[in-house]
């Protein structure tokens, strides 16, 4: 998984260099530019690269009680990796633990059997140097 996670890191470095993040772009330009970024990575070729992806919440009893959309949805034999992402906003304390606590309900409800882990890209021009910052939950 470490490999993954590096791997991960230096994909959504490029999409900041492909796409300039002083110019405002929102969280659907960065996905899209994400999602061909990972299709065109040998390292993803394994996984099926899936976005705007709808997770039913669901208790126990079948008894559904609300809906989710997941960004975008790596998935394969193995793990499946649920992307949050965010485009310009802060990412103090409390709104970081917002979106993690955000991809570990997708993770909880989205219905897969192999071990699943959450990641919250936030893109944003004022972080230092890299212009994006990345969470991983598991």
């Amino acid at each position: 998984m470490e490999d993954l996670i590096c791997e991960k890191r230096i994909i959504a470095l490029r999409v900041t260099t492909l796409l300039d993040t002083t110019l405002d772009y929102n969280e659907t330009h960065f996905q899209k530019v994400l999602i061909r970024e990972l299709q065109n990575c040998k390292m993803f070729s394994e996984y099926q690269v899936s976005e705007e992806v709808v997770i039913p919440y669901q208790l126990d009893d079948g008894f559904v009680f609300g809906y989710g959309r997941a960004d975008i949805i790596l998935l394969n034999a193995k793990r499946c990796i649920i992307i949050e992402l965010k485009a310009g906003v802060t990412v103090k304390q409390p709104q970081l633990k917002k979106y993690k606590a955000q991809v570990r309900k997708y993770c909880k409800h989205f219905n897969s059997d192999v071990k699943k882990y959450g990641v919250v890209i936030i893109f944003n021009p004022l972080f230092l140097a890299r212009h994006f910052k990345m969470e991983i939950t598991e």
